[in-house]
């Protein structure tokens, strides 16, 4: 009989811990959620007001990667429309992450990033709308022409051919590549492939702002 009381005794002071602990950790998410809500709140209210011109708007950016490894530690910049705007340091500066931040590939511990006013966290298929990007490694078929490769890219975005065959036949002569056109892309020198690989993604669609991405 005592035996059986101590049980309950012991099941009914188990389940009183359980409780405590419950209302603990339900008073700590409230905690944590007002003091959010409070940052937001002031860091929206202390943030300047966003020039129109600005096509990239970058404030207090930070990135913490796993292992505590900070590579970004509160930066802050604005590009202009028409700007020509880039970014020199060391290796680890902060540099590529800072790129996949603005590309949406990576996404920051802090800061506000906006691009083309959409943000990069809460809007990135805006921003991916807006923008194009010639990375600093080739993504061209090497196997493929020159104009192969711009005809591939226009047919993966689903451009009727007639309008595609217009908008390549004006590119390649812009980029003084309309000679080579049908040669394999081996064949080319650095400086081509770099030509043609920033008109790839433009013979697909127009971005309102484009980017040329690289380490320097």
């Amino acid at each position: 009989m005592n035996k059986r009381i101590e049980e309950e005794d012991r099941m009914n002071l188990t389940d009183e811990l359980a409780w405590a602990t419950m209302r603990e950790r339900e008073e700590l998410i409230r905690s944590n959620y007002s003091h959010t809500v409070r940052t937001s709140s002031q860091e929206r209210a202390d943030e300047p007001a966003i020039n129109g011109d600005q096509v990239v708007f970058v404030r207090d950016l930070r990135k913490t990667y796993a292992g505590g490894i900070e590579a970004l530690k509160g930066i802050s910049f604005e590009v202009g429309e028409g700007e020509i705007f880039g970014m020199l340091g060391p290796n680890g500066a902060g540099k590529t992450t800072t790129i996949g931040i603005l590309t949406t590939t990576v996404r920051p511990s802090g800061g506000r990033v906006l691009v083309a006013g959409h943000d990069v966290v809460r809007d990135p298929l805006a921003v991916r709308r807006t923008i194009g990007v010639t990375f600093q490694e080739s993504v061209l078929d090497n196997d493929f022409s020159g104009l192969d490769n711009l005809r591939l890219h226009a047919r993966l975005w689903r451009v009727p051919r007639a309008e595609a065959d217009e908008r390549i036949a004006a590119l390649l002569d812009a980029m003084d590549l309309t000679d080579r056109a049908r040669d394999g892309v081996r064949t080319y020198s650095g400086g081509m492939r770099r030509r043609l690989s920033s008109t790839s993604r433009r013979s697909a669609w127009t971005p309102r702002y484009a980017r040329t991405f690289g380490r320097r």
